[in-house]
């Protein structure tokens, strides 16, 4: 920027002013040879380091922000994210689940078209429980420990569907953690790793002995290396209202009906207490009753000839 200093001023000739004017000029000379000076460059700066810092969620609605803070070279850059607002439109056709389930307590779901989903009027369990009744109000009570119950209309089937595709295979599988779900533990010999049953209503109450039944048990305490398994088959005869084991694959892959003695003899084999029968008939009077041996005369050996209708 040039002097602004006007070196005419005041006039030339006047003797009270000469000493003013001359500084003046002085001045405006000294003034522009500053302004021609410029210094050498300063040495370069020390590169910044930046630091990603905390992000911060922010409510629905707000402007992201972004902040850098500290000093050379030295910062720290911050972020603030507005949190999405609530969808809409999601999840199951005229339902609307209305709170978030903790532990003890029933999922409560309401329905604007139907009462598709019903709640028991107390948790019958400590677990959060989901029952599924469609449209029966009725279903029955829920067993302690039922964390998902599926009912539906009277007169229409129950299903429960798992699809998969692409090669994906569908998969419904029975664990057993052990001691608590914190800290695993190898399952005790002969406890239930997971079961199958059916029940029907006994007159009074649904089967209290768990008429039809198919648990898988293991037979030894397991290791990486040693997984022994049984799997059982319990029913209640005519007359009985507890189940027991009618038959059992063993761990060795025989099959066992009954309680036949030495139990499992192995990959491929039947074990049969009572005895084997064909069309009601007992095979040992079967194997009599349709066959017979002839042996030439003078041999010891024989053939077996089919002689029945």
């Amino acid at each position: 920027m040039a002097s602004q200093i006007d070196v005419t001023q005041p006039p030339d000739g006047n003797p009270t002013c000469a000493g003013t004017r001359n500084n003046f000029v002085i001045a405006s000379s000294e003034i522009t040879a500053l302004q021609a000076l410029s210094g050498s460059q300063g040495p370069a700066g020390p590169p910044p380091n930046i630091t990603l810092g905390p992000t911060a969620t922010l409510g629905p609605g707000s402007n992201a922000t972004a902040s850098l803070t500290g000093t050379t070279p030295n910062y720290t850059l911050t972020f603030g994210i507005p949190q999405g607002a609530p969808g809409t439109g999601g999840g199951i056709p005229g339902v609307s689940i209305g709170n978030t389930p903790t532990a003890g307590q029933t999922i409560v779901a309401t329905a604007t078209n139907a009462a598709l989903w019903q709640t028991p009027t107390a948790p019958p369990s400590t677990g959060v429980t989901f029952p599924i009744r469609g449209t029966n109000t009725a279903a029955q009570a829920q067993p302690t420990g039922s964390l998902l119950q599926l009912a539906n209309a009277d007169g229409t089937s129950t299903q429960a569907q798992i699809d998969s595709s692409g090669g994906g295979v569908s998969t419904l599988e029975l664990r057993n953690i052990g001691a608590t779900m914190a800290t695993p533990s190898v399952p005790a010999t002969n406890t239930q790793l997971g079961f199958f049953r059916a029940l029907g209503w006994t007159g009074t109450a649904l089967g209290g002995g768990f008429e039809i039944q198919v648990v898988t048990s293991p037979t030894t305490a397991w290791t990486t290396a040693s997984n022994g398994t049984v799997v059982q088959f319990n029913t209640c005869a005519d007359g009985e209202a507890t189940r027991s084991r009618k038959g059992f694959i063993g761990n060795l892959g025989g099959w066992v009906f009954g309680n036949a003695t030495n139990g499992d003899m192995g990959l491929g084999t039947m074990n049969i207490a009572g005895g084997l029968f064909v069309n009601g008939v007992s095979f040992q009077n079967w194997i009599m009753a349709n066959f017979q041996v002839n042996v030439p005369a003078g041999s010891t050996t024989g053939t077996l000839v089919y002689t029945g209708p």
